[in-house]
């Protein structure tokens, strides 16, 4: 039979909820904390454990770090040096043991070294002046040890530019640099051969006119620096000797007169002072002729002496001193003593005959051509007179010199 929903009764409603129940409070522990915070404090200690440990992993890796930076340091790879100083520096500057301010300083040494390093090969005044700089502000340590090895490289090779330009004195000084300041390194070493070498150089040159000046200028460079100076004074008096011959020959008699002067005067033991002598009044008498010079007559023949000899006498009837210079077959000058007595003549005014005053020289002489010179060693204002005497073997000459002055 069907059903009729419309019969059933209406849904019955749902039972009252039953009140809700308040749950009692939980017992603290006897510590009196809660167990989150517990949580919270663990995880703090935790962070801080594992951030201790990171920064001393931290620390540790930046001790090798600054160790391996040192290591270059001292084997003068300042590339390499400066890489590692500043990586403690900047990400280990917290770190490396507290060593942030000695790799600072080791960046600079290299930055100023590197500067150095950095000059051209050729620039030896640069690359010296650099290291010498260098060495003013880092004065020990690794890379000075290697700054002076450089520096004695330079310096050799700075020599051996200027001895081949010519310049033996500067050379040699250079040598004498890298020697004396930086004894015991590879270009000391090379310094001292060059200067043996010089040496025999000089050596060889001294006895050979067209030589000897090279000779004088690298064997005098070599004794005044002290580098093989004995060996090198030996020879110097040869060598100036045949230097002066050449530049008198050439007409450099300023510089002859001067190179002779220093052998007779520097040395005075020498076997050659006697030919420097008579050398050096050839000099003179071509300087004085190329001046301003009055005309010196022929002396007077008044009798006969030794055959192969001749005798000249001068007397001196002036009242200043007389030099007379006789260049020739046996060049010699002799000074003549002033005569108290005697005056100065007016020019036109003077005596007939010699006045039979003052003192007088005879003076022995190979016999041949001479030029002669009459010079007052003491007044630069008396005018040098110049003559050319013909003297015959066994004669004997006689003259007398006068000192006149133009009348006003």
């Amino acid at each position: 039979m069907p059903i009729d929903d419309t019969s059933r009764p209406a849904p019955l409603p749902l039972p009252p909820a039953p009140p809700p129940q308040i749950a009692p409070p939980t017992k603290m522990p006897e510590t009196g904390r809660r167990p989150g915070r517990r949580r919270r404090l663990v995880a703090v200690g935790v962070a801080v454990l594992v951030l201790a440990a990171a920064f001393g992993v931290y620390s540790f890796m930046g001790q090798p770090a600054y160790a391996r930076a040192s290591d270059a340091l001292r084997a003068g790879r300042c590339g390499d040096a400066v890489a590692g100083f500043s990586r403690v520096t900047g990400f280990y500057r917290y770190g490396a043991g507290g060593k942030r301010s000695e790799a600072r300083r080791g960046i600079g040494e290299c930055d100023r070294f590197l500067a150095a390093q950095r000059i051209g090969a050729g620039d030896f005044a640069g690359t010296t002046a650099a290291y010498r700089a260098f060495l003013a502000r880092y004065p020990q340590g690794p890379l000075p040890s290697i700054a002076r090895t450089r520096m004695a490289v330079a310096y050799s090779g700075w020599g051996d530019q200027q001895v081949r330009e010519g310049d033996y004195e500067g050379g040699i000084a250079k040598y004498a640099t890298a020697t004396q300041q930086f004894p015991g390194t590879a270009g000391a070493s090379k310094a001292s051969s060059s200067a043996a070498r010089l040496l025999s150089e000089g050596r060889a040159k001294a006895p050979i006119d067209r030589t000897a000046c090279t000779s004088v200028a690298i064997l005098s460079a070599l004794a005044d620096d002290g580098l093989d100076a004995p060996d090198a004074r030996r020879p110097l008096p040869t060598a100036y000797f045949h230097c002066a011959r050449d530049e008198h020959r050439r007409s450099l008699d300023d510089e002859a007169k001067a190179d002779l002067t220093t052998l007779i005067h520097g040395f005075r033991g020498s076997a050659l002072v006697p030919k420097a002598k008579a050398l050096l009044v050839d000099v003179r008498v071509a300087i004085y002729r190329a001046g301003d010079t009055g005309k010196l007559g022929q002396p007077q023949r008044i009798g006969t002496t030794t055959a192969g000899t001749v005798i000249v006498e001068i007397q001196n009837s002036s009242p200043d001193r007389l030099e007379i210079l006789f260049s020739g077959p046996g060049s010699r000058s002799v000074i003549i003593g002033r005569c108290s007595s005697c005056q100065v003549y007016a020019r036109g005014s003077e005596p007939a005959f010699c006045p039979n005053a003052g003192p007088t020289e005879q003076i022995a002489l190979t016999p041949g051509t001479y030029d002669v010179v009459l010079h007052d060693p003491d007044k630069a204002s008396t005018r040098d007179a110049f003559g050319l005497w013909t003297l015959e073997s066994g004669a004997h000459y006689f003259n007398c010199q006068l000192l006149l002055k133009n009348p006003a």
